[in-house]
């Protein structure tokens, strides 16, 4: 996933695509004029995440 924010107004916009999208989106803003910050996307980590990676972290 990645993170998209469109540049340039008062109120840049920001969406998640999948990477298979980055690149057509790259081609459309580039057609209009667009400015676009491309940003790779991680899920916030939850209380499960750091668990889970507690447990794996001891185990050999």
């Amino acid at each position: 996933m990645y993170e998209i924010t469109y540049l340039g107004g008062d109120d840049p916009s920001t969406c998640r695509v999948a990477a298979a999208e980055v690149a057509g989106l790259i081609e459309q803003a580039g057609s209009v004029g667009a400015t676009i910050l491309i940003r790779p996307y991680a899920r916030p980590a939850t209380g499960r995440d750091a668990t889970a990676a507690g447990k794996g972290a001891g185990q050999s």
